[in-house]
Parts: C-alpha cells; structure tokens; sequence
C-alpha cells in the first residue's frame, strides 16, 4: 500500500487541488454572470422601456439605428 501511495500520491493531491481551483473559478463565473444578467440588452429610445422591465416587450431596430419597442415603432417610422 505504501509504494501506492508514493507512486500515485502526488498525483492525486494535485487533481484535488486542481478541481478546487476549478470549482472556485465556476462560482465565480457564475457570480459574475448573474449580476450580468440584469442590464438590459434592449432599450426603447422614446419610453425607456426594457426588455428587464417588460419581458412580453419586443424590439426593432429603426433606419436611423435607434430600438423601439413595438408601441412607439410608428412613431419612429413617422419620424424618419
């Protein structure tokens, strides 16, 4: 058992030592990926309005490359 042991000893410590490393980093990751999540992708150039705000909301892009959310696109279209 010890000629084990001092064959694959450091072995082993060093895969521990490597997936708790590994773990910390993936909490991390996913820590900063939650926080993340809450800025909004889109936002309506009249009301302000996001798509954190209002899930059900859908965006367009209009000609002169500003969002609107599907209320106000007439009155960009009307602007343009």
């Amino acid at each position: 058992m010890g000629n084990y042991l001092i064959f694959f000893g450091p072995s082993i410590i060093r895969d521990a030592r490597h997936r708790r490393d590994v773990t910390t980093r993936r909490r991390r990751f996913e820590m900063q990926t939650r926080e993340a999540e809450v800025e909004a992708l889109h936002r309506c150039a009249i009301c302000g309005a996001t798509e954190v705000s209002d899930p059900n909301l859908e965006f367009r892009v209009a000609r002169n490359g500003e969002e609107y959310c599907i209320p106000h696109l007439s009155q960009a279209k009307a602007a343009t």
